[in-house]
């Protein structure tokens, strides 16, 4: 639905109706949201500047081989929740072949699949048209690893960027979405 203008006419309504209400939130107070497909798809930045252009963006990027592993495993394991919907995306194709024929089909200008192991670590291209339509002190890029390996202080840099009141320490952080792979690159 990122690239689909017909889902998109109706899509405010809808995006609205996942968060709380402006007076239950009380004032002054934000909603966070997060998506990897909003880099990934190239009318989003347009979309979102026309939402609010003062929108303040937060980029997460990982190594560009350990993202497209991790995106393949999942797709691997498609197919074992809701399979009514997702078995359809189901890989079954070895990492090296997938990873190939991607390559093999950028090369040749085809269109891409959703999935886009190759394509969604392409960082530079998917970035442009967010620097291209935002002021660059609205986009604060952060490194996954430093994420996991030093929590606080990114948590830190993003209280920073957004102009919040500091905190005190929370200590340990939990991590969430950490699976264990079947396999290695």
């Amino acid at each position: 639905v990122f690239d689909d203008s017909r889902a998109y006419r109706r899509a405010a309504a809808w995006y609205h109706s996942h968060f709380p209400w402006p007076h239950r939130l009380g004032p002054g107070s934000l909603t966070l949201e997060a998506t990897p497909d909003y880099l990934y798809y190239p009318s989003a930045a347009q979309r979102i500047m026309e939402y609010d252009p003062a929108m303040r963006l937060i980029v997460l990027l990982r190594n560009p081989v350990v993202r497209a592993f991790s995106a393949w495993q999942m797709y691997r394991d498609y197919g074992t929740y809701r399979p009514w919907i997702y078995s359809a995306k189901r890989e079954v194709r070895g990492f090296d072949v997938a990873v190939q024929e991607e390559i093999e089909g950028i090369r040749a200008n085809e269109r891409a699949d959703g999935r886009g192991y190759v394509r969604r670590g392409l960082y530079y291209d998917q970035l442009l048209p967010y620097f291209d339509r935002f002021d660059r002190n609205r986009i604060c890029i952060l490194d996954s690893e430093k994420l996991k390996s030093d929590t606080s202080a990114v948590v830190d840099q993003i209280v920073r960027f957004l102009d919040l009141p500091r905190y005190g320490s929370q200590g340990a952080w939990n991590r969430f979405h950490v699976g264990a792979y079947r396999s290695e690159i």
